[in-house]
């Protein structure tokens, strides 16, 4: 009996352990409110408290894709048309075991495509669990800072003291929840470096919340899970350059603020 026990959980455990590719679909809730500033204010009673969108990450051992599903439009105030912000073109592409990432990203209706290593943040592991979805997950946090996004919608809005307004910054902590069941050192977004995959991002106890909905274990098409293609290629420094140039250019027009 003790045997048969032992093997079951031997069974048991072997088949956690071969978790290392599927689709995980996610929901990122933003909040706008608080967060986004609108010298219109027209426009600003449009805003809506929140946006979800929808994301799924392809992955396998050694590669992943992380890039938008149909994004979801909220109605606003009343029923009516809601402050649209329309989400550009983004896909993540990453070589897990040779720390590369491809990442596609539209500006403005130009396509850049942007080279890179596969960077980690640098991660405090903590003792606290969580289950999700079934799987249990360990806490892990990091502080930095972040520049400040500036899309130009109306009036005049300082950036602080001494700071051109496209290189604002603002703090940011995030909260991570990873699962040591899914060996695979990737998550949602940019964020990688754990051992296990990521399930759930928090930053800013709630600014920008990240979590999974849906687990699909079935490997990902190769035809589906590739590296992408297309826009002009350039370094991550070279692509930093170009939204500082491109939210200069849109300086005197009417301006919307959404930390990063």
């Amino acid at each position: 009996m003790k045997k048969a026990l032992l093997l079951l959980c031997f069974t048991g455990s072997a088949a956690i352990a071969q978790h290392t590719e599927g689709t995980i679909t996610y929901s990122q809730k933003t909040a706008m409110r608080g967060r986004v500033q609108i010298a219109d204010p027209a426009m600003q009673a449009r805003m809506p408290e929140s946006v979800t969108t929808g994301y799924q990450l392809m992955f396998t051992a050694d590669e992943a894709l992380y890039e938008p599903t149909v994004d979801d439009e909220p109605a606003g105030p009343g029923g009516g048309p809601a402050f649209r912000f329309n989400r550009p073109r983004t896909e993540i592409y990453s070589k897990i075991r040779e720390r590369k990432r491809v990442e596609l990203r539209d500006v403005f209706g130009d396509l850049y495509r942007i080279e890179d290593t596969l960077r980690s943040q640098r991660w405090k592991i903590g003792s606290e669990t969580k289950t999700i979805k079934g799987i249990e997950c360990r806490k892990a946090t990091f502080s930095d800072s972040s520049s400040a996004q500036m899309l130009t919608f109306g009036g005049p809005m300082p950036a602080p003291q001494g700071q051109q307004p496209a290189q604002a910054k603002r703090s940011r902590t995030v909260v991570a929840w990873y699962a040591p069941e899914i060996p695979v050192s990737i998550g949602p977004d940019r964020y990688a470096g754990l051992p296990g995959l990521i399930l759930e991002v928090d930053v800013n106890e709630g600014e920008m919340v990240t979590t999974v909905t849906e687990i699909d274990w079935k490997k990902p098409k190769s035809s589906e899970l590739k590296q992408p293609k297309g826009g002009k290629a350039v370094t991550q420094t070279e692509f930093q350059d170009i939204m500082r140039q491109k939210m200069q250019q849109m300086n005197g027009e009417r301006r919307v603020r959404i930390g990063g």
